[in-house]
Parts: C-alpha cells; sequence; structure tokens
C-alpha cells in the first residue's frame, strides 16, 4: 500500500496537534490509524535536524546569517542571457501595446539580428513560454 500521507503532511499533523496542546503520542496513534509509517521518533528527529539547520544560520553573537544567494548551476548555460531575455520581453511587449503582434520567426530574426543568437524555432517558442507570452504562430 502507498503512503497516505507525505512527510511534509506528517510533520504538519504532529505540530498542530501539538500547537493545540495536544501530546505527542496522540498525534501518533492518529498517523497510525491513518496508516502512515510516520512515528513520534521520526518526528522528534525531524524537530533536532531542524532545530540545527535553524542554529546553523545564527552567528555566536545571536544574528542571522543571511544565506548566500543559491545560483542555479546544472546542465548547459542558456543560449539567451537573462539581460537579452528582458530586453525582448519590453519588445514584443512594445509590439503587442502598438497593435503589431509578433510572430516566432519575427522573435527569432530580432534575436539573430540586434543580438547575434542563433536559435532554433522550439528554443524561441520555450523562451516565450518561460518569459510568460504567448504569439501569433503565423508565419
Amino acid at each position: 500500500m502507498d503512503e497516505p500521507l507525505t512527510p511534509k503532511q506528517a510533520a504538519v499533523i504532529f505540530s498542530v496537534f501539538k500547537s493545540f496542546g495536544h501530546k505527542p503520542c496522540e498525534a501518533q496513534r492518529f498517523l497510525e490509524a491513518l496508516g502512515t509509517k510516520y512515528t513520534l521518533s521520526w518526528y522528534r528527529k525531524l524537530e533536532r535536524k531542524m532545530a540545527q539547520e535553524a542554529l546553523a544560520d545564527v552567528d555566536e553573537e545571536g544574528s542571522i546569517i543571511e544565506a548566500p544567494e543559491k545560483k542555479e548551476t546544472r546542465g548547459r548555460p542558456r543560449k539567451v542571457p537573462e539581460e537579452i531575455e528582458e530586453a525582448l520581453h519590453e519588445w514584443v511587449i512594445d509590439q503587442n501595446d502598438n497593435n503589431c503582434p509578433v510572430t516566432l520567426r519575427e522573435v527569432r530574426a530580432v534575436l539573430a539580428d540586434a543580438w547575434g543568437i542563433h536559435v532554433s524555432m522550439s528554443t524561441v517558442c520555450r523562451l516565450m513560454q518561460r518569459l510568460g507570452l504567448s504569439l501569433f504562430l503565423g508565419v
């Protein structure tokens, strides 16, 4: 039988029981009745891990240490940099505001002419989807 709850859902149930003043064993009985594998010892380990992670973000003086912004480094870099994506987004919006809807081919041509970026039609389509834009699909 598949697990009826995710670990996050089980942790929330333990937390809710605890916040309403119930004993943790009551939460465990409730979860057992649902047929889950999550036990009180699992939840206590989770609490300790969360406390350790929270303490890792505090320096010796008690100040919260800001985590460095994580950058996605996996996979191949995008052919169209963010700055160009933003400029392209502005251009498409301007064209639309002037009642000149653009096609995927036109976007592809602008990328090639203005920035020297040569990409396939499918790349242009994915780019427009990522930017939240829909285009006139005509030629």
